[in-house]
């Protein structure tokens, strides 16, 4: 068959995946058009860029994805998440994501071939015209976006280096961002292509590790599609932040120990490698989730390959966890070397100390605080999940309500669907890891001088999103109780055929895109 037939095979059979689908069609170009209208308190609006994008995106999506065809789950995910969450990039506003400067300002300097930052703003503001002249734009109650003329004609200007002072090493996450801008800048001399494509590099980050992740998972695989759409994750990955590179290890983490769970893969040294070294890579965005490398130690031997190859993955786990040590420590070892290191806020009355000193000395006060933050833990991640657009004025509660619906019916369903068991044992090592996780977090936080001073009574600034780790596992912890409350043994069957798992790839493609709209026009 020649070339230009398979061409037009291809699109042929794109053509008729769209008119199959033409019910969805509507449905989303509906959405599109009176979306806004779910937000109160707005006037109407029809940006035309925005709305073009927004059609692109439903094109592409319907012309390429094959929801009845099972085995390109992974690609009609991916193909969801990078033109939806496209959208949410090209149409999300300047410094807009959490903590977008300082993010930004890193891979900017990445992308100049420095190996070392400073988060030093005031600096880089005078080091980078670029950086200062984008800066310069942010006026309260006005958003830089794609509508701002005076954003789209600022050029690209090399950086003077000559009186910045930068000494912590450069983390590993920026490089896909600091890729976009290095792109950017060689096809245009503007800066905001540079800017866009720096965020869309760190969304197809993301939206590559959820691929392998599908791929490899044998079990998991409905409830890792499930967390990669979750209404904050394309907002998140959709700027400059590294959650990008938390949410996509995490899930080829729990892929892979699934695995082992189901005993579909026997842990051998092969296996063992890839997982430390996944979990070893979590310490540059969140390190205390890089504990959940020693769950696979508490396995039976009949997990693995041989008792030997046991004993072997205790040395390659201490081996990975001394590496991640070394990272979370390079504060004191630079301390050795010269360097400051930061020092930690107090409130006012509280004797400057450090955070250890001060809870070993109010051991009480310490264990009241983490017991409050904890308890925080349920509603700082319903929250994230109900509203997942940062920094906006008016939300819509008809669409958080429709994220919240659609959100348990999916988690239900993919927790019913589950065809592997977790001992008791497991799941309560697995409980206790993810416990102490949330309490290093939530430590971790404490130490952030913006949110929280050594005396306080609660550890604020711990967003829902944080406990992403605990939502990746959810589905596994809640397996038993969900298949007791229905009637698993019909419904596990029915999930297996082509039309559930079609179900629920559209029923959270259709809360995505809905997430999307709202956010074209809350940001506008």
């Amino acid at each position: 068959m020649s070339l230009w037939r398979k061409f037009m095979t291809t699109v042929k059979k794109a053509f008729t995946e769209l008119l199959k689908n033409w019910k969805l069609a509507l449905l989303l170009f509906v959405t599109l058009i009176v979306g806004q209208f779910a937000i109160q308190y707005m006037p109407t609006a029809f940006p035309k860029l925005y709305l073009i994008l927004g059609t692109l995106a439903i094109l592409g999506v319907l012309l390429l994805v094959r929801f009845k065809e099972p085995a390109k789950l992974a690609r009609n995910t991916v193909i969801i998440l990078v033109l939806f969450g496209g959208v949410n990039s090209l149409t999300l506003p300047v410094s807009f994501d959490m903590d977008e400067p300082v993010h930004m300002m890193a891979s900017m300097q990445l992308a100049d071939g420095r190996l070392t930052w400073s988060d030093n703003g005031t600096a880089f503001d005078k080091a980078s015209t670029v950086y200062s002249d984008v800066a310069g734009l942010a006026v309260p109650g006005k958003r830089i976006n794609l509508y701002s003329e005076k954003f789209r004609s600022i050029k690209n200007q090399p950086t003077n280096y000559a009186d910045f002072t930068a000494q912590k090493p450069v983390n590993p996450a920026y490089i896909p961002s600091a890729l976009g801008i290095v792109l950017g800048r060689l096809i245009s001399p503007h800066f905001f292509v540079a800017f866009y494509l720096g965020r869309l590099f760190n969304l197809l980050t993301f939206a590559l590790f959820v691929f392998f992740a599908i791929k490899i998972s044998k079990k998991y695989k409905l409830a890792i599609v499930l967390m990669s759409m979750l209404p904050f994750t394309l907002w998140v990955t959709a700027g400059y932040n590294y959650d990008s590179f938390y949410y996509g290890l995490t899930l080829l983490l729990i892929a892979q120990l699934t695995n082992f769970f189901s005993k579909e893969t026997l842990i051998s040294k092969k296996s063992m490698l890839w997982y430390a070294l996944t979990c070893a890579a979590l310490v540059f965005v969140k390190a205390p989730v890089m504990l959940l490398i020693i769950v696979p130690l508490f396995l039976p031997a009949t997990h693995f390959v041989s008792e030997r190859i046991k004993r072997w993955s205790i040395f390659v786990t201490a081996a990975f966890a001394f590496l991640g040590a070394l990272w979370i420590g390079q504060k004191s070892i630079l301390k050795l070397f010269g360097h400051a290191a930061t020092q930690v806020a107090t409130t006012a009355g509280v004797e400057k100390v450090s955070r250890v000193q001060y809870y070993l000395q109010h051991p009480k006060n310490g264990l009241a605080l983490i017991l409050r933050s904890l308890w925080d833990i349920p509603a700082n991640t319903f929250n994230s999940l109900i509203e997942p657009h940062q920094w906006i004025t008016h939300g819509s509660g008809g669409a958080y309500l429709i994220n919240i619906v659609i959100m348990t019916l999916a988690m239900l369903f993919v927790s019913a669907h589950l065809a592997f068991k977790v001992t008791k044992k497991m799941k309560l090592v697995l409980s206790v890891i993810l416990f102490l996780i949330a309490g290093a977090i939530i430590y971790a936080i404490s130490g952030d001088s913006r949110v929280f001073h050594v005396g306080d009574l609660n550890v604020g600034g711990v967003q829902g999103r944080y406990y992403y780790f605990i939502l990746a596992f959810l589905p596994l912890l809640i397996a038993e109780p969900v298949k007791k409350l229905f009637n698993t043994q019909a419904l596990e069957k029915k999930l297996y055929k082509v039309s559930s798992q079609e179900m629920l790839v559209k029923m959270l493609l259709f809360m995505t895109f809905l997430n999307t709209v709202i956010g074209i026009y809350t940001y506008l």
